[in-house]
């Protein structure tokens, strides 16, 4: 379709020729209003277009394992087309700038490029290297200590395993589940190389025996008219008592029916009590422990008449 552009000069500019305006055919027709006007030969456009060239790479990402992650390459040309790889092969349907995809397992460490070409050329990003973190979780059951904030890390990298602490218990290390299987770790290990994909760490716990903080005491009192409270300070998880006692006469001591406290009061005293010795066992879990023994002194009455004392 011819149109008249209207230039009026011999001379005859396009800006911004475009891919559309290939093919056109230009002449002019020259007159001066005097005699009749003359048209020059045509000349056809021919428009081509510019070959692609990469501008900005697409860069490494880091992210966690169901995170979105976007490649993006920024090219220059024209009537450009894009063709994203993955280690070198195609992925369907990535034909844009962009290119996005939920980040898994499989993907870590993969390589993403793209092909831009047009029908003059051809140009290849670099690639980018896609590095997929994986969850770590700890479960210290209650126990106290400084659990890293981090949550997620790259295979290879090291994890912290903290030490901990708990009353009554005794931290033993970190127990470990993963997708390649089950680990252990003591309590001075305090470092794991990750190298699955999920990994969970189990703080390993074991209830510590009891303590004795304060033994019985010996005690002096009052034949009959007094009553003699022995007493024992312990500290653990889960504790037992039982109290024993060992007479003047015998050599070992049998367990008292219902001396199960850490107190035991004994109000029937008479002389045949008189140097016994009173110890209490305290056990948990974790076994037992045997307090010191505290002996028993009876005070016997003096009386006195006018003959002298009785």
């Amino acid at each position: 379709n011819s149109s008249n552009v209207g230039n009026n000069s011999p001379t005859y500019t396009i800006s911004g020729v475009a891919r559309n305006d290939n093919g056109s055919k230009i002449s002019c027709i020259v007159s001066n209003g005097k005699a009749d006007p003359v048209t020059s030969k045509q000349v056809e456009l021919n428009v081509e277009n510019i070959p692609p060239k990469i501008k900005k790479d697409p860069r490494d990402e880091r992210v966690n394992e169901g995170e979105t992650v976007t490649f993006s390459v920024e090219a220059g040309g024209t009537e450009l087309n894009y063709k994203w790889l993955r280690n070198g092969n195609p992925i369907n349907s990535a034909t844009s700038a962009e290119y996005k995809l939920i980040a898994s397992s499989r993907d870590d460490g993969a390589r993403f490029q793209c092909v831009v070409n047009n029908d003059v050329g051809e140009a290849i990003s670099k690639a980018a290297i896609l590095t997929v973190l994986y969850r770590v979780t700890y479960v210290k059951k209650e126990g106290n200590g400084y659990i890293p904030p981090k949550t997620h890390y790259a295979q290879g990298e090291s994890v912290p395993l903290p030490i901990l602490t708990k009353d009554g218990f005794e931290y033993l290390g970190w127990s470990i589940d993963s997708d390649d299987g089950t680990a252990e770790y003591g309590p001075d290990d305090t470092r794991h190389t990750m190298e699955s994909k999920k990994v969970t760490f189990y703080a390993v716990w074991t209830i510590k025996p009891p303590k004795i903080i304060k033994h019985p005491s010996d005690i002096r009192v009052k034949e009959v008219e007094e009553e003699a409270t022995f007493s024992v300070v312990a500290e653990g998880i889960g504790l037992k008592y039982q109290w024993y006692c060992i007479h003047p006469a015998q050599t070992k001591g049998f367990p008292i029916d219902g001396a199960e406290s850490a107190n035991y009061s004994d109000n029937v005293l008479y002389d045949e009590n008189d140097g016994s010795q009173y110890y209490c066992v305290v056990s948990n879990e974790a076994g037992p422990v045997t307090s010191d023994k505290a002996t028993l002194t009876v005070l016997y009455k003096v009386s006195y008449d006018g003959n002298g004392a009785t």
